[in-house]
């Protein structure tokens, strides 16, 4: 009885305890195995979100940095001295640039105007061998031949559809001026759209720097425009002229002799996790790859206007304008 007795006990206490704190320790370490899997997590999707976000930002302001001053086969626009392939805006004092960019809408064939220059240079009605369905009579088109392009505005109603028919208000009076029957090699007559696009930033709705995109020449770029990309912070433009030299700040209209823009980009990372994690607050870590009193080109952004959790980068690109008779 007492042989049976003592072969059927139990675990003493002292080898419960040292059970229960291997368990312990083996629980801490799969726990903090999981919570730096979640932070790597969290850190990878930050960077990966980052640099997707900076690209699509690097990738809208080179197009259109890329295409200022096209306006079609010739780029000299003759009955119109108001549009401007490039305005700039410095904001200094560590503020984003602002700038807007006009060109004509990349031309696919199909678009030419079915009149020979004698009678295109005295109409007002255009006919087409087609009209785009998204234009509207909103909208102002660029008329030309590879002599010469004209700025025309489209009239209230002047689309037609079905005969694919245009009416139009020749700015500065008529075609006249613009369309030379006489000239060799002129090429036929096409029609593009002109866009113009200014780029800003401003604080979004979820309250993170954000890039705007505004399309109507009527309105001025803000919160209120469409939204491109969250995440920039700030943008920094410098302009460098065909006799080459250093870039510059640039204010306004840029100069005709405009060959080559330099921006860099500071963009912050956003999280999807919560709301707080978006908005600026108090205790936020943010990691950044540029010490204190680096510039942002002619500016210094190193310092943080709120806090966010996250990462901030720097992405600087240098663009060639490519229509030279700016």
């Amino acid at each position: 009885m007492n042989r049976n007795s003592v072969n059927s006990r139990g675990f003493s206490l002292t080898e419960l305890l040292v059970a229960m704190v291997i368990g312990l320790l083996l629980l801490a370490g799969l726990v903090t195995l999981m919570v730096n899997s979640k932070k790597n997590y969290a850190q990878q999707d930050y960077s990966a979100r980052l640099q997707e976000n900076a690209r699509f930002a690097v990738e809208f302001l080179s197009y259109d940095i890329r295409m200022a001053g096209f306006y079609g086969c010739s780029n000299e626009i003759i009955n119109d001295n108001t549009v401007t392939p490039i305005s700039a805006t410095d904001s200094g004092n560590g503020n984003p640039d602002s700038l807007t960019v006009t060109h004509g809408e990349p031309y696919e064939p199909g678009q030419e105007v079915l009149l020979d220059a004698a009678a295109a240079a005295d109409a007002t009605t255009l006919s087409l061998n087609d009209v785009p369905t998204d234009w509207s009579d909103t909208d102002t088109l660029l008329v030309g031949d590879c002599g010469s392009t004209a700025v025309a505005d489209i009239t209230s109603g002047g689309i037609n559809t079905g005969t694919d028919e245009v009416t139009v208000a020749p700015r500065n009076g008529s075609f006249r001026r613009v369309f030379n029957p006489a000239a060799e090699d002129s090429g036929p007559i096409t029609v593009r759209r002109l866009v113009s696009n200014e780029y800003c930033i401003e604080i979004g709705e979820s309250q993170v720097p954000t890039l705007y995109r505004e399309s109507d020449p009527t309105s001025a770029c803000s919160a209120a425009s469409p939204e491109l990309v969250e995440g920039v912070e700030n943008i920094q433009l410098l302009y460098q002229s065909l006799a080459g030299g250093n870039f510059v700040i640039g204010s306004g209209s840029l100069p005709a002799n405009l060959a080559a823009v330099q921006f860099a980009a500071l963009v912050r990372s956003v999280s999807n996790e919560n709301l707080d994690n978006r908005e600026y607050g108090s205790g936020a870590d943010i990691t950044e790859n540029h010490g204190p009193g680096e510039p942002l080109l002619d500016q210094d952004v190193s310092a943080v206007t709120g806090t966010i959790r996250g990462q901030r980068r720097v992405f600087n690109s240098t663009l060639a304008v490519r229509n030279r008779s700016l």
